[in-house]
């Protein structure tokens, strides 16, 4: 599953790398924040054709810091021109709370408008309170919206 957000940025799940769908996109670049080997049992080996940043971290965002922010906004920063894939496991959560950061760092959207254009395009958003938290306390903003 791919949901596309810009003209740039895209939301998936774990089996859309897997799979290949990304490969109906224009998509360059893929962000995974999914924690642990998720990659037992299917083969999930890094397209050669895709530039890759791996930067995992749980559901509620537990130990989720401001530096792997960063690293993420940089990343996507430098390949927005190519097209841009972040995916969980799911799709729901993780990912969801990361392109709604992405819209406003780099699109410089307001929070609430970031918000609102997630839940308009990705119809499975599920967002964690505790991560949504996290997010908030790592970047003085504010995600509640994503909160169902």
């Amino acid at each position: 599953m791919i949901v596309q957000l810009t003209d740039w940025l895209y939301q998936g799940d774990w089996g859309s790398v897997v799979s290949g769908e990304y490969q109906q996109y224009k998509i360059g670049a893929v962000i995974n924040v999914a924690i642990g080997d998720n990659r037992k049992g299917v083969p999930y080996r890094t397209p050669h054709d895709l530039n890759f940043l791996l930067c995992p971290f749980d559901d509620p965002g537990k130990y989720l810091t401001r530096s792997q922010l960063d690293v993420i906004t940089h990343f996507a920063a430098c390949f927005r021109g190519i097209g841009v894939l972040v995916h969980c496991q799911g799709g729901g959560n993780r990912s969801s709370i990361v392109c709604a950061l992405l819209l406003c760092a780099l699109e410089g959207m307001s929070e609430q408008n970031a918000c609102l254009l997630m839940l308009a395009k990705n119809p499975i958003i599920d967002v964690y309170e505790d991560l949504v938290k996290r997010v908030d306390e790592c970047t003085s903003r504010n995600f509640k919206a994503l909160v169902k």
